[in-house]
């Protein structure tokens, strides 16, 4: 069984727009997938950044 090695952090933002412009202009991040309930609530954003040496 192959697992992930290594944490990653989960951060609860009231403005998910403006807090994944910042994490691209600061950290190249990327939005792969958003989740957002019916009533336009966003659940998650996975969005890794380009941080890797």
């Amino acid at each position: 069984m192959n697992r992930a090695l290594g944490l990653v952090p989960h951060l609860f933002v009231k403005d998910v727009d403006v807090s994944l412009s910042f994490y691209r202009k600061a950290f190249g991040a990327v939005e792969l997938f958003r989740n957002v309930l019916p009533n336009g609530v966003v659940l998650f954003v996975n969005s890794p950044s380009e941080t890797r040496g």
